[in-house]
């Protein structure tokens, strides 16, 4: 997730360093991820053009799973995800406090095809967090069933960490993943 100076107390790059930094590493694309805010969207598409960087647009919300909020990326692949990704960030710097499963996966399609926008879930999350902790990882296992029933193409993201905890945390998931349909 990367996050530029609009998260406000959470990133400090400018827009600009965020896509000068990605092109001094090679990256051919960077996405945007700031938190609950698009407001740096235009001056990101801009920036990137002018760089030869494809933007991918991107916005970090709130998901509450069985009464924890989590944060959750949601990644625009076209238009249409673009304008659900506004609408759900507006909404919840106004009215919602945050996103529902049910928000996220409808058997409507005519209300939100979920190709249209692509949603990753960090591994390390507040949901996830208490079972990293216990030996066994059935309790662990049984979420990312549970999630998988509510939202079939979530997506678990491994965050590069070099401590100890983060790096068993990984580990773990990564095991209890191992023929499931979450893609990592």
């Amino acid at each position: 997730m990367v996050r530029s100076a609009y998260s406000l107390l959470q990133g400090t790059m400018s827009v600009q360093r965020v896509v000068l930094q990605a092109k001094a590493l090679g990256y051919t694309s960077v996405a945007l991820t700031d938190r609950l805010t698009m407001t740096a969207i235009p001056e990101f598409i801009t920036v990137c053009a002018q760089e030869g960087i494809r933007p991918i647009i991107g916005v970090e919300l709130d998901l509450m799973i069985e009464e924890t909020v989590v944060p959750l990326i949601c990644l625009a692949t076209d238009n249409q995800g673009y304008h659900w990704l506004i609408r759900q960030s507006s909404l919840q710097n106004t009215v919602k406090k945050s996103l529902n499963l049910a928000d996220l996966y409808t058997d409507d399609k005519t209300e939100r095809d979920e190709n249209h926008v692509v949603f990753i879930l960090p591994s390390v999350n507040p949901y996830f967090e208490p079972e990293f902790t216990k030996e066994t990882g059935s309790a662990l296992s049984q979420k990312l069933d549970f999630l998988m029933t509510k939202v079939p193409t979530l997506m678990i993201g491994i965050t590069k960490q070099e401590s100890a905890f983060y790096q068993k945390a990984n580990q773990r998931i990564k095991t209890l993943l191992k023929g499931s349909t979450i893609q990592t």
